[in-house]
């Protein structure tokens, strides 16, 4: 699904070309187990993930640049869906991308 909310997000699937912008946003933060992201790792997250999940990892864009993302999975045998992972570059924070990415994969999940 594609949203834009009229405030200049746009929420969409993932497409190859995201990874370099997803890619700088993890270089901002630590990895959950506290260790520096290094590319390496980036593409095995996201490799793993779509593997998992190929239609459950979603970007958020503000004029054509990656600001955010989520990756959303279900298990059947629980039949449960849960947010693996969310994070917003710093500099638009406070801007509702991850309210946006959230609703998303709220509504994949629905």
């Amino acid at each position: 699904m594609l949203t834009d909310d009229g405030k200049g997000i746009l929420v969409r699937k993932y497409r190859s070309d995201d990874l370099k912008g997803i890619r700088e946003i993890l270089l901002e933060y630590p990895s959950p187990t506290g260790r520096a992201w290094s590319g390496d790792m980036v593409e095995v997250f996201l490799s793993d993930a779509l593997k998992k999940q190929p239609d459950g990892v979603f970007v958020a864009e503000i004029s054509g640049k990656v600001v955010g993302f989520a990756a959303v999975m279900y298990r059947d045998w629980f039949n449960i869906a849960y947010l693996d992972y969310i994070q917003v570059k710093t500099e638009s924070m406070g801007k509702g991308v991850g309210h946006k990415l959230m609703e998303e994969c709220i509504d994949w999940a629905s």
